[in-house]
């Protein structure tokens, strides 16, 4: 299966400030071909409207793209 990746910035009430979804491999390295041990290092920049608010927090988690399934429970990371 080929997964896609989702970066969300949520705000302190758990409104969503920004979002992109995009596949972790890009269109070389799909997680088709992925092996177990092989390490991906995925650098993305998210575009905000507005200045960044205090408590906000940074959702990251994968889904297979045929049909939406969640792979495990979003990891969630606090932005002081």
């Amino acid at each position: 299966d080929d997964y896609t990746a989702t970066a969300q910035l949520l705000g302190a009430a758990g409104t969503k400030l920004a979002q992109d979804d995009f596949p972790p491999g890009g269109d070389y390295y799909p997680s088709s071909l992925w092996k177990p041990g092989d390490l991906l290092v995925v650098e993305h920049t998210l575009a905000l409207d507005a200045p960044l608010p205090a408590n906000a927090t940074l959702l990251l988690a994968f889904y297979r793209a045929a049909d939406l399934a969640a792979l495990a429970d979003p990891v969630q990371i606090p932005i002081p």
